[in-house]
């Protein structure tokens, strides 16, 4: 989650450190933020101003833009997550699949479970939304457990033993760090029943690996959901792998484009409800990569904002969803 920023003023400074500096002001003249305006809010004059840019300027100026700096980026903060209606789809499919399938056993947690397909176009949200529902419901288990691992799948598995080392292994990195003989027991053990493997990327899984998914969800009792790019998900249609479909709970997630009311999340979200933004934000968000460059759009639109102590207006939105490649319309 993100935070407001807090950084320590320094008593000197490393070229690199001023270069540092020097980018993120550069970066706001590029968008629209006047010069005299960055100068009149950081206490120092145009020259040092211009000087500073150019690779010089005294300690007194290095202090007042890296204030500045800070101060633009805490009012420019949104933090937090954004819950999206698509958002919500992924959700659901991840709590479907952790459902158990049989309930006519007597012991429902051992219960085998289901699988989640999640496939969508670049910049949709998938990966930021599962790694979200990750950190909540892991947070609050107990020592070495992990009830949802997400894993990207680094390319082409050889065979289930390689896939099940790399699972454990992730593990590690994760925190996991009870001792285990085998990679089978590290993953029976971190994660409960109930609990789910997301694998990112699951397009890079060849037949074979899909294929021995159930051992997961019908041995172990661990659901699996695969999330890739929507290549992948035609990829998998052709095959036609009914050990993955027969166990689907739920519905599929097949997520082209963004939603409309994904958008409008977003921007209420980031209190940005200035006549006429929600439209702008609509042509541009509703593309492949669109969440994405709404995001984008919506920092640099608060950065121009803050540096100018203003509100984001239309004005300021067209002007930062130009500069970020959003929009290549005349403001």
């Amino acid at each position: 989650m993100v935070s407001q920023v807090k950084k320590f003023i320094q008593s000197s400074y490393t070229a690199e450190e001023r270069r540092e500096i020097s980018a993120f002001f550069s970066q706001l003249i590029a968008g629209g933020v006047k010069e005299v305006r960055i100068a009149h809010e950081a206490g120092i004059t145009e020259a040092a101003l211009s000087a500073f840019l150019d690779g010089g300027g005294e300690l007194a100026t290095s202090v007042a833009l890296d204030e500045l700096e800070l101060k633009i980026l805490n009012e420019a903060d949104s933090g937090g997550f954004v819950k999206m209606p698509s958002g919500k789809k992924i959700i659901d499919a991840l709590e479907s699949a952790r459902s158990p399938r049989h309930s006519i056993k007597s012991d429902r947690a051992a219960a085998q479970r289901g699988i989640a397909l999640i496939f969508g176009a670049a910049g949709v949200g998938k990966t930021t939304t599962v790694e979200w529902y990750a950190e909540q419901q892991n947070i609050y288990q107990g020592i070495h457990k992990i009830p949802v691992l997400v894993i990207e799948v680094p390319g082409g598995w050889r065979s289930r033993k390689i896939m099940l080392e790399a699972i454990a292994d992730d593990l590690k990195k994760k925190g996991y760090s009870k001792s285990w003989q085998d990679p089978e027991s590290a993953i029976t053990n971190a994660i409960p029943y109930g609990g789910i493997i997301v694998f990112d990327q699951a397009h890079r899984l060849s037949t074979a690996r899909l294929e021995e998914l159930s051992y997961f969800t019908d041995q172990l009792s661990i659901a699996v959901a695969l999330m890739g790019n929507l290549t992948g998900y035609a990829e998998f249609c052709r095959k036609k792998l009914d050990s993955i479909t027969r166990r689907v709970n739920g519905k599929p997630v097949h997520l082209e484009l963004p939603l409309e009311e994904d958008i409008i999340a977003i921007l209420n979200y980031a209190a940005l409800t200035y006549p006429g933004i929600s439209n702008h934000a609509i042509l541009f968000g509703l593309q492949p990569c669109g969440i994405d460059y709404l995001f984008k759009t919506i920092h640099a639109a608060k950065l121009i904002a803050a540096a100018n102590s203003e509100p984001v207006d239309l004005e300021i939105f067209k002007l930062a969803s130009v500069h970020v490649g959003a929009w290549g319309g005349v403001v």
